[in-house]
């Protein structure tokens, strides 16, 4: 059996973090949410960074999920808050004016370092469809409703991330649920 097909078998380990949240990584009364933004860590172990140590060290960012290379997720954000995660950024011409974009999509985090050539796992990309397949259910909005950081982060070019990021991929793994996605 080859790898992917071994790791298809896994199921999603979930860990609910979101009571370690720093309040200085969150906004509070989240809006409806339409989408999803997703994000590269750029780095390992980035849990703590996007639960507070961010605002810490003086950019307060987080997420609202975070996939790890073997394909975990956290759930970061509290319900009724929203994480602080598209920076100056604008979708079809709505500006993040007060955290607009944050409060309206998803932030996911995938941990890797894409900017220095290392690719999403295919545990990332099975989770991420399966993440954002119960996200979408949850808040009645439209899977496909996504974007990269680097399409939205303003001014352009600011943000690149995810880079080499494949949305076949990920859209395959929503049509067509693996024994992975059962969790």
């Amino acid at each position: 059996m080859s790898r992917v097909n071994a790791e298809r078998g896994k199921k999603v380990k979930r860990h609910h973090v979101e009571s370690n949240t720093a309040s200085a990584v969150l906004g509070l009364g989240a809006q409806k949410r339409v989408g999803f933004i997703l994000h590269t860590t750029e780095g390992r172990n980035s849990l703590a960074w996007l639960q507070g140590d961010s605002a810490k060290a003086g950019r307060p960012a987080s997420a609202d999920r975070l996939i790890t290379r073997n394909g975990e997720v956290y759930y970061i954000t509290p319900h009724g808050k929203w994480a602080f995660h598209a920076g100056q950024s604008s979708v079809h011409g709505m500006p993040n004016m007060g955290g607009a974009i944050g409060a309206s999509y998803i932030g996911i985090e995938l941990e890797n370092f894409s900017e220095l050539g290392e690719d999403v796992t295919e545990l990332q990309y099975q989770a991420c469809a399966q993440v954002m397949l119960e996200d979408s259910y949850e808040h009645k909005m439209s899977p496909i409703q996504c974007y990269g950081h680097g399409n939205i982060a303003l001014p352009f070019g600011r943000r690149s991330d995810p880079v080499r990021f494949d949305y076949g991929k990920l859209f395959y793994y929503m049509a067509h649920p693996t024994p992975f996605m059962g969790a």
